[in-house]
């Protein structure tokens, strides 16, 4: 951002108003050994991006405001696009809905229906976020012996 005369004062000081302003760094910022100009390796403070975007909005240096303009920029780009895949969503629901009414199912019915569908979409979700490649349900282990309970055994 700014030259300092001395960035290890400067460094230790925004640690200090990071921690007065409720953030506490200790538990996210991490040392590794990292060559220095002079060839040596010493440690270095690192962090991810999220923590670093973060400690630039305590910086109090005018060379600094560049880059929280870009910030609030980039988020309200952001934010709109989000609102807008919103909208995309709300007009899939709506569109559904219709489609259902038009089929001449009650509102009751719809309703639940769109429900079930989002519960499934969240329960795949999450599947895919722990790394479950593929979730069937195995027709070989239907008869009409089992019970429902055990024709709908996942295998995973």
């Amino acid at each position: 951002m700014g030259v300092s005369k001395n960035p290890r004062r400067y460094w230790s000081d925004l640690k200090k108003k990071l921690k007065r302003e409720g953030f506490q760094l200790y538990d996210i910022i991490v040392q590794l050994k990292l060559e220095a100009s002079d060839g040596k390796k010493y440690n270095t403070d690192v962090a991810n991006r999220e923590t670093i975007l973060r400690i630039l909005q305590s910086i109090s240096h005018p060379s600094a405001e560049q880059a929280k303009q870009w910030l609030a920029a980039t988020g309200e780009e952001r934010l709109k696009e989000a609102a807008g895949e919103l909208d995309i969503i709300e007009q899939a629901i709506e569109k559904a809905k219709a489609k259902y009414r038009e089929e001449g199912y009650n509102e009751q019915w719809i309703n639940r229906r769109i429900n079930v569908k989002h519960i499934r979409k969240i329960l795949t979700d999450e599947w895919k976020n722990r790394g479950i490649a593929k979730i069937r349900l195995n027709k070989g282990l239907m008869s009409k012996n089992r019970s429902r309970q055990s024709r709908n055994c996942l295998i995973i």
